[in-house]
């Protein structure tokens, strides 16, 4: 056999690559925006997956994950012993407990008629790894998981759309492989993914989450959820900017409304005032067709969702 020199994951960049770069650089709009609404559309055709938010890594999905599903302190969560320590750390990092299982002998995955002992009451989410790009056995997976969905005890509204434990994918290496004609992303019920150097799609650093349509749960609810746990959440940070933006016109009465959302930040009416807010400054931007960041939109949109989750209860 003819030796062959091959270099370790050297980035495929070409000219059209750096176009694209030198472009968005000009554009004035280097954060979060229209390229990276048009990539994760593109991303999420690709895979087939209900939803898809890209973030700053794998890691980061991961974790964002977890949080969203609202996995903490007194859970367990089971994932590979043979991986990279992300696969493990995001699981610290909510104050959950990672329970490892070791991988079968001459086999890169779990151990799957081990995996089965490790599920308890407090598990609510493995994590598989696709190691090396290849896929695990998801059949093999959501049959010892469907076996043990009499231990399942879901803590959360999010978690009850779940009848068992609930499968977030690490597929860090695995963008572009396929599982029974279905792509990495629609497969598990949420997958993580990682752009960095050194992966076959990359962006330098960067990542992704993608899942699955569930019952009882919206998919925008899942990507409020997810993006609440990110810099560009709808908190305080999106506050502030409406506040902020009122602040930039010379007259202040350009945004009714902004002086009762200051006073009313600490009072029971704070999310219908935010709301309230909100709408005055994108009538008052869309009337002066000035640029309306989108995350003023998800901002309005997570605030709306959650008056009406209250008005139920």
């Amino acid at each position: 056999m003819e030796p062959r020199n091959i270099l370790f994951s050297p980035p495929d960049i070409s000219d059209e690559e750096i176009n694209e770069v030198t472009a968005a650089l000009k554009s004035g709009w280097i954060t979060t925006g229209p390229r990276t609404k048009e990539l994760e559309k593109q991303l999420k055709d690709f895979c087939g997956s209900t939803g898809y938010a890209c973030l700053n890594s794998a890691t980061a999905a991961l974790e964002c994950c977890l949080r969203a599903l609202g996995i903490g302190p007194g859970d367990e969560v089971i994932t590979s012993a043979y991986t990279y320590t992300a696969s493990c750390s995001p699981i610290c990092h909510v104050g959950a407990t990672p329970v490892m299982c070791d991988v079968a002998e001459g086999s890169f995955e779990m151990d799957y008629d081990v995996l089965g002992s490790l599920i308890t009451e407090e598990t609510k989410a493995i994590v598989p790894v696709d190691l090396g790009g290849c896929m695990i056995n998801y059949d093999k997976l959501f049959e010892v998981v469907q076996a043990h969905k009499d231990l399942w005890k879901p803590a959360n509204d999010i978690q009850k759309c779940f009848d068992r434990v609930i499968v977030i994918a690490d597929a860090a290496h695995s963008l572009g492989a396929t599982y029974h004609g279905k792509h990495s992303g629609a497969v598990a019920d949420f997958s993580s993914f990682s752009f960095h150097a050194v992966k076959n799609f990359t962006t330098a650093e960067g990542g992704a989450i993608t899942w699955k349509s569930f019952d009882g749960i919206d998919d925008e609810e899942i990507l409020s959820a997810i993006r609440f746990h990110t810099t560009g959440r709808p908190n305080m940070t999106a506050l502030e900017e409406v506040i902020f933006l009122a602040d930039l016109v010379e007259d202040s009465r350009d945004y009714p409304g902004v002086e009762e959302l200051r006073e009313l930040v600490y009072s029971g009416e704070f999310d219908k005032a935010i709301v309230k807010s909100i709408d005055n400054t994108i009538s008052v931007l869309l009337r002066k067709k000035s640029t309306l960041h989108t995350r003023t939109v998800d901002a309005r949109n997570y605030y709306i969702r959650k008056i009406r989750r209250m008005e139920k209860e």
